[in-house]
């Protein structure tokens, strides 16, 4: 039997899915030996004991000896929440650290932070959506109201691609809207190369943008561009460069 509201709240606990299926098991059939826990989920023991070890320690399961034999137990049906509490209560305690570890990082020296990469890599349909929430998450903390954007909208792309920006984007789209945040979008027409540049704020005018074919979104704030390309697997970066950025903005600026 599958539960997977369950199983998507391991996941976002950072526990495995064995974990969670030791979990169910045990949950389901009481006390057992890690023995007869890997005979019923197949696996081997030596790898549900250590499994069983780690979700003891992070009060998911309980520990007692029967017949000389250690029987794994789910104490109670609270212990979810009162993990997930305990999780918060780091949170909260990590949150209040930051800005003292960010001052402690500040102190070694005018070098610091200089060998931290200023890129960021997504591939895929998962790292497309991850890097479309960064980018909103990106614009809320530093609290930018407009943000500029250059798309590729060739004929070619058009007729050959069979996704739209839509299919991408459209949450995110959604939560600029909601936030009154202005999308400034500069297109890229032609037929088959790129031959003019519109400038246009109206979401209508860029909702069924292509989005395959090696189609191309820019998104410009500040010193931060976010470049994404729409090939057979989607590909972006996350590049933080204030002069990168500012050549972006001035080569829009000028061709508008």
């Amino acid at each position: 039997m599958e539960f997977n509201n369950l199983a998507t709240l391991f996941q976002q606990l950072w526990l495995t899915d064995t974990q969670y299926r030791i979990f169910t098991t045990i949950y389901q059939y009481w006390s057992k030996p890690a023995s007869t826990i890997a005979k019923i989920i197949n696996q081997e023991r030596t790898n549900i004991y250590k499994s069983c070890e780690v979700l003891t320690k992070r009060g998911l399961l309980g520990e007692t000896i029967k017949w000389w034999v250690k029987h794994f137990f789910v104490p109670d049906n609270t212990v979810l929440q009162r993990l997930i509490d305990q999780q918060r209560e780091l949170l909260d305690q990590s949150a209040k650290l930051i800005p003292l570890a960010q001052a402690e990082l500040a102190n070694i020296g005018e070098w610091a932070g200089q060998h931290i990469p200023a890129m960021r890599f997504y591939e895929g349909q998962t790292g497309i959506e991850q890097c479309f929430n960064d980018l909103y998450n990106d614009i809320i903390q530093n609290g930018y109201i407009v943000i500029k954007m250059f798309a590729t909208n060739t004929l070619d792309k058009q007729n050959i691609s069979p996704y739209a920006f839509r299919d991408y984007w459209a949450k995110f789209l959604q939560k600029l809207q909601e936030k009154n945040i202005t999308l400034e979008s500069y297109l890229g027409n032609g037929i088959m190369m790129l031959e003019s540049l519109l400038q246009t704020n109206k979401i209508s005018d860029i909702t069924d943008l292509p989005a395959g074919n090696s189609a191309l979104n820019c998104f410009v704030f500040w010193e931060t561009v976010y470049i994404i390309i729409y090939k057979n697997i989607p590909i972006a970066w996350r590049i933080r460069n204030e002069e990168f950025a500012q050549m972006l903005h001035f080569l829009l600026k000028l061709n508008c």
